[in-house]
């Protein structure tokens, strides 16, 4: 071999050192994004099956009176009620049937009606992320704490006639409430309704307003309200 020959031989050596560890660098990363890629594919799936598999779940009504006026309202008299079917509910009707517990309607995440009137309830925090409700009829229950409503901001009418209700502080929040019925409760300090400038109508008969120590508060709250054009029965 002439000297020529030696030193191309030479560079070629050279020249495949240089280039084969580069080369297989990038066959280990083509490798490496595959990889990647399929893992992604993989969880993307996982969590697609997920989605569908918990929009498919079948949802238990602990009170068989609650079940049976929500399928009665769904007219869905047999078969399974899924997640899905309740989450694309606008409007409910659930009065006068005997329902004591209402867990369940709480997967009916687009009520914007809801009527639950005449019944016996007396927990109502599985009502706390309804937050879509624009008027919710709770009269003639045993309710005593309403403070699962506090975050419902969207309510315009709240319907709370004939519970078992003391504080009402918690609806100070809903300010865009504009019917607001509070007869026939144990209320007797309604400071919290103050800045509830959006009322039209405010009724709160048979309740001790007159005669509890808040009544100078109560007489103001009542005061601003009949200036600004509400309607306030007492």
């Amino acid at each position: 071999m002439d000297g020529n020959a030696m030193v191309r031989k030479i560079h070629q050596s050279i020249a495949l050192c240089l280039v084969l560890p580069i080369f297989l660098t990038a066959c280990g990363k083509v490798q490496s994004n595959t990889d990647s890629d399929i893992r992604g594919a993989d969880v993307n799936t996982k969590l697609s099956s997920e989605i569908q598999n918990a929009a498919n779940s079948v949802v238990v009504f602990p009170d068989r009176q609650m079940e049976t006026s929500v399928r009665a309202a769904m007219v869905y008299p047999t078969g399974n009620i899924t997640v899905e079917m309740l989450s694309g509910l606008k409007f409910l009707t659930l009065r006068n049937a005997s329902i004591v517990s209402i867990n369940g309607i709480e997967n009916c995440t687009s009520l914007t009606e809801l009527n639950l009137a005449d019944n016996k309830i007396v927990d109502i925090s599985i009502l706390a992320n309804l937050t879509s409700l624009k008027t919710l009829f709770l009269a003639s229950n045993k309710i005593v704490n309403i403070s699962p409503l506090q975050n419902l901001t969207g309510l315009t009418t709240l319907h709370l006639y004939n519970n078992r209700i003391a504080d009402i502080s918690s609806l100070s929040n809903l300010v865009n409430l504009q019917w607001l019925e509070l007869s026939e409760n144990k209320i007797t300090n309604i400071a919290a309704l103050s800045g509830l400038t959006q009322l039209t109508w405010l009724y709160m008969q048979g309740n001790a307003l007159n005669t509890s120590p808040n009544t100078l508060i109560n007489n103001s709250v009542i005061t601003k309200h009949k200036t600004r054009g509400c309607a306030v029965g007492y």
